[in-house]
């Protein structure tokens, strides 16, 4: 079972949260199954239904730990990861940890995503080849995309993420809107107009 983008728009109506644009989700889809990563270390994925959006057909042999405290209600949460995995078609391992983080785990993931907390960022000692970041277009957060700079390339920039990689990625087979612009003598996909 695989969930369409006009299905996802559909969620975006409901009481589903969605962090991203059309569009995003989109890149994110095709970011996915390019570097297929497999080992996945989310901080603060809330529902993780960008996660499970973006890993449809590439998610076999995946293992994704979401550490996230959760909201007031975490049977809601629990529920919402458990329909999105249905939805999608998820066949990997997904671990979700009730708990802050207090220091970003460094075990060898391929994968960094940080969701709705960003703390431990300069932290880092071991680069994981991949890394998305939810700056949410909040101005406060360059801070952490120029440092994320500083260890891997900016490879596509949107309103509210940022997905960082060594891999060459190139959008422009989604139907999305991207252009290929200059960051920092870089070539980076700038998502939408």
């Amino acid at each position: 079972m695989a969930l369409t983008l006009r299905e996802l728009s559909l969620l975006q109506d409901r009481d589903s949260y969605t962090d991203y644009t059309l569009s995003e989700y989109e890149v994110l889809g095709k970011f996915f199954r390019d570097a297929r990563p497999r080992d996945i270390t989310i901080i603060g994925g809330g529902d993780n239904l960008d996660l499970f959006y973006a890993s449809q057909g590439v998610s076999e042999g995946m293992s994704v730990t979401n550490w996230d405290p959760g909201d007031a209600n975490p049977t809601r949460m629990h529920h919402h990861h458990g329909h999105y995995q249905e939805i999608t078609g998820f066949k990997g391992d997904y671990q979700h940890i009730a708990m802050a983080v207090t220091q970003v785990p460094q075990h060898g993931s391929d994968l960094l995503w940080f969701g709705a907390h960003d703390s431990g960022i300069h932290e880092i000692t071991q680069w994981p080849e991949h890394i998305i970041f939810n700056h949410y277009g909040h101005l406060h957060k360059s801070e952490h995309l120029l440092h994320i700079r500083r260890h891997r390339p900016l490879v596509a920039l949107g309103r509210r993420l940022a997905i960082f990689s060594g891999l060459g990625f190139d959008p422009t087979t989604c139907v999305c809107n991207s252009e290929k612009i200059t960051w920092f003598d870089q070539p980076t996909w700038r998502i939408g107009r």
